[in-house]
């Protein structure tokens, strides 16, 4: 079982596996098209992650630039 929802959206987004024992492999309503949209999606939300960790990071080596009585 994915272990998070981006993982989860990245197994949505492989190819169709072909004669999977596995329920979970069923494959039926996966098209081209939404594999696409769930890979778009995927890189997406991935560089919104990337981009936010970026912020938290230079905001905690920056620290507070305020602390001279600007506002």
């Amino acid at each position: 079982m994915p272990r998070s929802k981006t993982r989860a959206l990245a197994r949505a987004a492989r190819p169709p596996v072909r004669g999977g024992a596995d329920p979970m492999d069923d494959d039926s309503g996966r098209t081209a098209a939404r594999m696409d949209y769930l890979r778009r999606d995927i890189r997406r939300r991935l560089k919104l992650m990337a981009a936010a960790r970026a912020a938290r990071e230079a905001e905690r080596a920056g620290g507070d630039d305020r602390a001279d009585g600007e506002a």
